[in-house]
C-alpha cells in the first residue's frame, strides 16, 4: 500500500486518468482520420470507392463530381487536412499555454466550419448529384460529433461548469 502511493506521488501522475471530453473528440477524430485518409486515398490513386450499391448510393458519383474539387484542390484532402490539425490541437492542447487558454474556442472555429462545409456537400449530393456516399455521410456524421463534444468543452470552459 505504502510503494503504490510513494510510487505515484514520485512520477506525479495519477495512476488512472478520467475519460474527458477531449479524450472522446481524440476517439471521434482518430476514427475521422481513417474516413477522411480513404477518402483521399482513393482520390490520390483514382481507386473505386468501396460502397452500397444501389438505391440512392454511389459513392464515385459523389467522389468524382464537380463538388469534389474546390480551386483545383480535392475536398477529401482538404477534409484530411482539417482533422489532422484538429487532431494535433487536441493532442498538443494539454502542452502549451496557448491552448489550454484558446485551444477549445480554436478547435471549435475549425470544427464548426469543417460541419458547416459538410453540410453544404451533402446539400449538393443530395440536390444537384442525386446520389450519397456512405463514407461523406460518415465523415459528416463524424464531424458533427466533434461538434457536439467541443461545443460542450467551450460551454463548460466559459460558463464555469465541471472541466472539460
Amino acid at each position: 500500500m505504502a510503494s503504490t502511493n510513494s510510487s505515484q506521488a514520485l512520477s506525479g501522475i495519477p495512476l488512472v486518468q478520467r475519460f474527458t471530453l477531449r479524450h472522446l473528440t481524440l476517439l471521434i477524430e482518430f476514427v475521422n482520420l481513417f474516413v477522411n485518409g480513404y477518402l483521399t486515398y482513393t482520390k490520390a490513386t483514382s481507386a473505386s470507392v468501396v460502397c452500397i450499391e444501389g438505391g440512392a448510393f454511389n459513392c464515385d458519383a459523389v467522389t468524382n463530381s464537380i463538388y469534389s474539387v474546390i480551386v483545383g484542390i480535392p475536398v477529401a484532402y482538404l477534409g484530411l487536412g482539417l482533422h489532422i490539425v484538429v487532431f494535433l490541437l487536441l493532442l498538443l492542447e494539454p502542452r502549451f499555454k496557448f491552448l489550454r487558454d484558446y485551444g477549445v474556442l480554436t478547435i471549435f472555429g475549425i470544427t464548426l466550419f469543417g460541419f458547416a462545409f459538410h453540410c453544404y456537400l451533402t446539400f449538393a449530393s443530395i440536390v444537384w448529384i442525386q446520389a450519397l456516399c456512405i463514407w461523406c455521410l460518415s465523415a459528416h456524421t463524424l464531424t458533427g460529433l466533434s461538434l457536439i463534444t467541443t461545443s460542450v468543452r467551450l460551454y463548460r470552459q466559459y460558463f464555469g461548469a465541471r472541466a472539460a
